[in-house]
């Protein structure tokens, strides 16, 4: 999983950094679906305090690109966004 860095729209002071992949759908009737995957040591992880899994947050990228992505899971390590397209 390639290694990027993402901000919350609107909140650009909280930027992370993190392994981000997509998996390609199966057939026609799946969706593709991507997973952002955050270590909270050293992150500013407090910005998430406030979510329940399922709940969404908008990343964007260095090049602008927004994503909504859901809370999936939440570990004593990580925190997992997912997103189905």
């Amino acid at each position: 999983m390639p290694s990027v860095q993402l901000h919350i729209k609107d909140h650009p002071e909280f930027t992370f950094t993190g392994n981000y992949s997509t998996a390609q759908a199966d057939d026609e009737s799946t969706q593709a679906r991507s997973q952002f995957e955050i270590q909270k040591a050293s992150q500013p992880v407090e910005a998430f305090q406030d979510l329940i899994p399922g709940d969404a947050v908008i990343f964007v990228s260095a090049s602008g690109e927004a994503e909504e992505m859901q809370l999936s899971e939440e570990t004593a390590a990580h925190l997992v966004f997912i997103s189905h397209h």
